[in-house]
């Protein structure tokens, strides 16, 4: 989990322009992701919102291999 929130927060501040405050946010995230760990994030839109995410950090030409990899095995 914190391989995806730290691609995620690479891409963030990108698009920002700025250095957010990765602890805090991370923690954010983990304790979302550790509140349903059921839940597998793969609904309808899912694979519009990754191609959409690969294709910002593409843009700046950032690496996120964790998504790269989530792709690779889902679609």
């Amino acid at each position: 989990m914190l391989n995806v929130s730290s691609d995620i927060l690479k891409l963030q501040n990108a698009l920002t322009g700025k250095t957010l405050a990765k602890d805090k946010l991370e923690k954010g995230m983990m304790d979302a992701f550790e509140g349903d760990l059921a839940h597998q994030c793969m609904g309808i839109s899912a694979p519009a919102r990754l191609k959409r995410t690969l294709e910002l950090a593409k843009s700046f030409n950032l690496p996120v291999p964790t998504l790269k990899n989530i792709a690779n095995q889902n679609f």
